[in-house]
């Protein structure tokens, strides 16, 4: 069994502290030479957006992107 996890901090803000944190996990089981199972997890902390602002002397910027939700997917190898 090997497993793999994958952890993204991204701070959008200085000011404020606004942050998002975004978590994958993927998990690999061998069962026999010929097959593998593989359990995927995305976003396992499921943030709802990623939001990002920008302030200057002239204009404030906002952009704000809508994520995928948690969502786990387990899936089979097989080979002949």
């Amino acid at each position: 069994m090997s497993s793999n996890l994958k952890s993204d901090l991204f701070i959008t803000d200085l000011e404020n502290n606004n942050r998002c944190h975004f978590m994958d996990l993927e998990l690999k089981y061998k069962a026999t030479d010929k097959m593998n199972f593989f359990l995927l997890g995305n976003n396992l902390l499921n943030e709802k957006y990623y939001q990002q602002k920008s302030n200057t002397d002239y204009s404030a910027y906002i952009s704000q992107t809508n994520v995928t939700p948690r969502y786990f997917l387990l899936t089979m190898e097989y080979n002949f």
